[in-house]
């Protein structure tokens, strides 16, 4: 994997612990959405927003992509759960596999996240 293609600037502001901020990004020419979410114990974390079982949003568009309880991200197209602390699939067809993090780093009232080329073994990601 070569070095990044881009910076995205997502600002912060507003975001509440246990939430999200859905931010869309370019990656060789396909357009996509990333995930911020602000985990309640472990800060940040900042994911591509696509399910590793098909090639689709987590979402329908409509940026909701949390599960009823508010605890995990799902997948509106097959049901599959994800953990939003590690991206990783617990319940569904995905299982086992995770969504793909984006690195980033905090820039006073943003996250500035670099988008990387797309992970040669993309959909099956290792383990964390």
């Amino acid at each position: 994997m070569t070095g990044r293609l881009s910076q995205v600037r997502v600002p912060t502001a507003g975001i509440a612990a246990g939430d999200h901020r859905l931010f869309d990004f370019e990656r060789h020419g396909e357009e996509l959405t990333g995930i911020a979410y602000k985990d309640p114990t472990e800060g940040w974390k900042v994911y591509v927003n696509r399910c590793p079982h098909v090639n689709y949003s987590l979402d329908f568009g409509d940026g909701e992509l949390l599960s009823d309880d508010g605890k995990f991200f799902m997948c509106m197209s097959h049901g599959a759960f994800f953990l939003p602390e590690s991206g990783e699939c617990f319940m569904g067809p995905p299982r086992g596999q995770r969504l793909e993090a984006l690195p980033f780093h905090v820039h006073e009232d943003a996250l500035l996240v670099d988008i990387l080329p797309e992970p040669a073994e993309w959909p099956n990601l290792p383990e964390l």
